[in-house]
């Protein structure tokens, strides 16, 4: 792993609470989003399907990174994603 390219916070505590969300997994993610935000401080939510790492679920998982697009700062599972999108379109 490429500890530049993932905060602190994501290597000490992320990656426990979220064990079954690969590093390659949050990547895949970044780089083929199916939603992506900007949030008031820079910093950048992407959004999209990834199987956890036994390959049991495949939901919606919402990757955080700096403002540079890259590092990673936290990824978790979002089962409101879906829903939020579909208010949005209404």
């Amino acid at each position: 792993m490429d500890d530049s390219k993932t905060s602190a916070y994501y290597r000490d505590s992320s990656r426990f609470k979220h064990p079954e969300i690969s590093e390659a997994t949050a990547r895949s993610i970044i780089d083929n989003p199916v939603h992506v935000e900007t949030q008031d401080n820079g910093r950048v939510r992407y959004y999209g399907k990834g199987t956890f790492r036994d390959g049991s679920v495949t939901m919606y998982i919402r990757v955080v990174t700096a403002p540079d697009g890259e590092t990673i700062l936290t990824a978790f599972p979002d089962s409101g994603f879906s829903r939020r999108m579909r208010r949005q379109s209404e």
